[in-house]
């Protein structure tokens, strides 16, 4: 604009201005030559230009920016329905630049342990050496469901939380049985958990409730945890994890052991639970000191001390045999299905990225609605690159098949990269894009005098279709990460609603969240309550902490917190579609204002002969950013609800719509759309005419009286005529003549 005025400055001094130097006159310094002069003058005023017009740079932008976000993020910690009264825990903001930031969520990654299960773990089953316990039979052999039949069993050491039905475990300790002793003596030996003594009871400190869970049972059951540096001349060695580790350190002896224990495994994971193995072997002394003084070393290297230390590890833990397993029940938090569901229907897809065994990862997903039996849910299980790759290629056809099936879609192309958009086709109301269905169909033709006919079509009986569901496991997630077949997963879980990764590492939790980011461009959240989940945490764009039973580690490597996983719903359904708004309505009408007022000085220059004079005094100008147009709209952008937080909850297709950006199939669809509309919008207004003849319209209007306008008589005259063509068995058409008399 600067550059503009000085032209059309040097422009009007050297043909009009010159010549009224008397009135306008030139600064001295000037040439009196009329170009050169009108050059020089039309220098100066640029400087003055751009003080005039630098109102349109807006340099308190950020300022307005930064306050409007710390505003919103104390809207966060003073919400009071994100406040949880029984841990005293209320929201937290630890950032005040992302607000905005989750109004835009496309994807978030959750884990499962403390995120959406409350991290209070029961002892419930186990197996030891092939045996089952926890499961009460009635009398011809069917489990016993409804627990309010059964009689718990009281115990010496009475847990309040621990509750046991099964009498058999309790005779075989009685009996001294030699397994069950083994076993619980495992469980109240190998474990970190710390005892501290209070008021006469013994309070067991760990950091995974898993083994306070585990550690206590044993105590219910009187193995207290003790510590033993020899018992009888023997060293045994004991070992715990999941069941894919321990399985690669058992003696091949124990195999047929192994497959039975699967089976109690399995039916542990489908009732929900947590599984864990036990494992353990005998050692004589010289073997153990052998591998002690290899430890020794291994712990003091100033070399790959940490693969050092577990390479000796390994190397200790081979040839072990399976003690049992365990099944440990750990509840959903509450509204967590209610909260998913909305968000899903917010248009979220949402990952889970968990340590549990692929069943029980599948049952919590079926509680917390997360999968529901109407999706088409296809698993993953190979533990080699090309099963891997076969496997997908394989879910990719059938996903094809599926969509052919049940959509009016022509892939031309398969090879091209599967989207619903290039379909036009909507996640959220897949119903409205379905074939119709042959199985029953009506068809009523309704005619009219005007030609008119309808025909509606409806179907029953149709499949219930949700959408696509994947179920991958680590060790064929690993392959999957790779760069030869990374599109290809990545492709897939685009097209699914969920996908649940059972038994990966905090590592792969990572490297999921990272290849989104990268070549998805969605914005993505992530949320977890342990230190296990602070990779993906750090990863995504916005990251989530939850208070849980865990510490804080996940806390302080997040961008917000609170303390449990139903308050997510209403940080990005009610405050992140807030803020996006508000922030959006903030900088539209910032730079709005500043162009107005900067274009009324660039507009008064044609009228001021581009000398730089303002339109307004100085105290207006110097104020005008602070007092007559920042305060209102910073309000705005503080106080604006465009509708209320329980709507907000109530309608969470909203969110959809306020982050939609349309792509090319979008703009094209949507161009259509209204195309139909505006014909529907005509048959519907000019349908009542065809039914009858109109009469002629005369009327007239007088306009004399106002300046500037001539005497206008309107009159027109409305004629209809409908005639039918011999080959066109429904046609008409309107014919009109208006007549205008001036």
């Amino acid at each position: 604009m600067c550059a503009i005025m000085t032209l059309c400055c040097g422009l009007w001094e050297s043909f009009v201005g010159y010549n009224f130097r008397m009135y306008l006159p030139w600064e001295s310094y000037i040439s009196n030559d009329s170009q050169i002069g009108a050059v020089e003058h039309g220098l100066l005023v640029f400087l003055s230009y751009i003080i005039i017009l630098s109102t349109v740079v807006p340099i308190s932008l950020y300022i307005n920016v930064e306050i409007i976000r710390l505003i919103q993020s104390k809207w966060i910690d003073w919400d009071l329905k994100m406040y949880y009264e029984p841990y005293n825990i209320p929201a937290e903001a630890r950032t005040t630049t992302l607000n905005e930031e989750l109004g835009q969520i496309e994807y978030v990654f959750s884990d499962k342990t403390g995120t959406l299960t409350q991290n209070i773990m029961t002892f419930k089953k186990c197996s030891i050496r092939g045996q089952l316990y926890g499961y009460v039979l009635d009398e011809a052999g069917n489990e016993i469901q409804d627990l309010e039949k059964l009689k718990s069993i009281e115990f010496a050491e009475q847990n309040k939380e621990f509750v046991w039905y099964d009498q058999k475990l309790i005779d075989d300790i009685k009996h001294d049985d030699r397994n069950v002793h083994n076993f619980f003596s495992h469980l109240a030996l190998c474990h970190t958990v710390m005892p501290e003594e209070k008021d006469g009871q013994i309070i067991y400190q760990a950091q995974s409730p898993d083994e306070n869970a585990l550690v206590s049972a044993a105590c219910v059951f009187g193995f207290v945890f003790c510590v033993i540096i020899k018992k009888d001349g023997r060293i045994t060695l004991y070992c715990k994890g999941a069941d894919s580790k321990i399985k690669e350190r058992l003696n091949p002896s124990e195999k047929d052991i192994m497959a039975e224990t699967e089976e109690h495994l399995t039916k542990f994971a489908n009732d929900g639970l947590r599984t864990l193995c036990l494992a353990w072997k005998d050692l004589d002394e010289i073997e153990y000191r052998r591998w002690a003084e290899k430890l020794n070393q291994a712990k003091t290297s100033m070399d790959r001390r940490e693969e050092k230390v577990n390479d000796t590890y390994e190397e200790i833990e081979t040839n072990m045999k399976l003690l049992g397993a365990t099944g440990i029940e750990d509840k959903l938090q509450d509204g967590v299905p209610q909260c998913i569901e909305r968000l899903i229907q917010a248009g979220i897809k949402i990952w889970v990225l968990t340590g549990d065994k692929a069943e029980t990862a599948f049952n919590i997903g079926l509680s917390c609605r997360l999968l529901t039996n109407e999706m088409e849910i296809y698993t993953i299980e190979e533990e080699n690159e090309n099963d891997v790759m076969k496997r997908l290629d394989q879910v990719r056809n059938e996903m094809i098949q599926k969509i052919k099936q049940l959509f009016n879609v022509n892939i031309e192309d398969p090879t091209k990269r599967l989207d619903w958009k290039d379909w036009g086709i909507d996640e959220m109301k897949f119903d409205q894009y379905r074939k119709a269905s042959c199985s029953v169909e009506q068809t009523n033709h309704n005619q009219r005098n005007n030609g008119f006919t309808t025909m509606n079509t409806y179907s029953q009986n149709q499949e219930q279709f949700e959408g696509f569901g994947l179920l991958i496991t680590g060790q064929a997630l690993a392959h999957a990460l790779t760069d030869k077949i990374k599109m290809k997963f990545l492709e897939l879980g685009t097209m699914c609603k969920t996908v649940v990764c059972c038994r990966v590492t905090p590592l792969q939790k990572g490297l999921v969240v990272e290849s989104v980011m990268q070549n998805e461009k969605k914005i993505t959240l992530a949320i977890g309550d342990g230190a296990n989940d602070v990779p993906m945490i750090q990863k995504a764009h916005i990251g989530i902490g939850i208070s849980g039973q865990e510490g804080r580690q996940a806390v302080l490597a997040s961008d917000f917190s609170f303390a449990q996983f139903r308050y997510l719903e209403r940080l990005l359904l009610v405050h992140g579609r807030w803020s996006y708004l508000r922030i959006s309505k903030f900088l539209r009408y910032f730079f709005y204002k500043n162009f107005v007022f900067t274009l009324c000085h660039f507009w008064f220059g044609f009228f001021s002969g581009f000398s730089a004079q303002t339109v307004y005094d100085q105290f207006f100008i110097g104020t005008y950013n602070l007092f007559f147009s920042s305060l209102p709209v910073l309000a705005v952008a503080v106080l604006d609800q465009d509708i209320s937080a329980d709507h907000s909850l109530s309608k969470p297709h909203l969110f959809v719509r306020m982050r939609f950006m349309p792509t090319t199939t979008d703009k094209a669809r949507l161009n259509q759309k209204f195309r139909n509309e505006e014909k529907a919008a005509f048959v519907a207004y000019i349908a009542p005419q065809l039914r009858h003849r109109k009469r002629s319209i005369r009327s007239g209007y007088a306009f004399s009286q106002q300046e500037g306008w001539g005497e206008l008589i309107a009159s027109g005259q409305l004629q209809v005529k409908s005639t039918s063509r011999a080959q066109s068995s429904q046609a008409s058409y309107l014919k009109m003549e208006l007549k205008l008399l001036f």
